[in-house]
């Protein structure tokens, strides 16, 4: 079962207040550490973790539900979760999915004291997803605004990294 991206990302919110990083949790940050659970759900799951896209933005991959809904906090910490003009989305501890909580924290064990500039700086190693469809287009400024990164090119790039991890002795 896929989720609205603002329920994942209202998962990390309520992580980071019972287990605050060094860093504070950024709208960079957030959107960052929802694409990494996404792109392990699909790399070692097959199934997309979110609805709706991961698009190809200058700063690395981007959901823009989440952007719209926590820019108003700028580079400073998210101070609430977040919320549609309509109301907030579906709460993740109430959905009773032990195996996405599990990986939401596991996500933030691992990735959770980084910056949300460390964070984007990894979406751009080269072999990454958002690198791969930017060396498509040449350069990130001819990737047309709203370009979605393929699920498929997530997927194969974190099945790879779980292989590694799995193979590791």
């Amino acid at each position: 079962m896929a989720y609205d991206a603002l329920t994942i990302a209202n998962a990390f919110i309520d992580i980071s207040k019972k287990k605050p990083s060094e860093t504070p949790l950024t709208p960079m940050k957030l959107l960052k550490l929802v694409y990494f659970a996404h792109g392990w759900h699909l790399g070692v799951k097959g199934t997309p973790l979110i609805n709706g896209p991961v698009e190809a933005w200058q700063y690395g991959p981007v959901i823009p539900d989440i952007y719209h809904a926590a820019k108003q906090f700028g580079n400073s910490a998210i101070a609430d979760k977040l919320k549609y003009p309509f109301g907030a989305p579906p709460d993740l501890a109430s959905q009773g999915d032990n195996e996405v909580n599990s990986l939401v924290e596991w996500i933030w064990g691992e990735y959770g004291q980084l910056s949300g500039v460390a964070l984007s700086n990894d979406t751009h190693l080269p072999g990454t997803p958002w690198s791969t469809l930017v060396e498509r287009f040449g350069n990130v400024r001819s990737v047309p605004r709203g370009t979605d990164i393929p699920e498929e090119l997530i997927r194969e790039h974190f099945n790879e990294q779980y292989r590694q991890l799995t193979q590791a002795p």
